[in-house]
């Protein structure tokens, strides 16, 4: 398997990303480079299929593994839905229906806020990630990574 990396190109003058590598003509010299691991792939949107939190803490979205420094964290097939969901929805707020409708439980039911909870405290205990998902009365959930 052929490690793949990931070029990220910034503009020294305003730091806005002008573009990832593939075969772009690119008008600066400042660059950084990330070196992604070698299991990492792309769906067929071009997103990729492994989502990092931090430098020791990965999801990876194909196998549904939550992992902190490659120790795999035990999540329930609803936290890895709703990680999933949030993530999926990252650009906006994931409200209570939805996450029920994709959840299979009651219209009115609280038991995902419930497990948004457990998700939450997984996340801070196992992984140190304090406040990555977030909630907003009345909106909904949203996760920041």
């Amino acid at each position: 398997n052929v490690n793949r990396f990931l070029l990220w190109f910034k503009n020294i003058l305003n730091s806005s990303l002008i573009s990832i590598i593939n075969g772009w003509n690119l008008r600066t010299s400042f660059f950084c480079l990330k070196i992604l691991p070698t299991d990492w792939t792309t769906s067929d949107f071009g997103e990729p299929n492994i989502i990092v939190f931090n430098d020791n803490v990965q999801f990876d979205l194909k196998k549904e593994k939550l992992t902190n420094n490659k120790l795999v964290i035990n999540l329930t097939s609803n936290e890895i839905k709703i990680l999933k969901l949030l993530i999926k929805n990252s650009n906006q707020f994931l409200n209570r229906e939805l996450m029920n409708k994709e959840l299979n439980l009651d219209y009115l039911s609280r038991s995902s806020d419930m497990q948004i909870s457990r998700l939450r405290m997984k996340l801070k205990k196992y992984c140190g990630l304090t406040e990555i998902i977030r909630s907003v009365h009345g909106k909904g959930y949203k996760i920041f990574y």
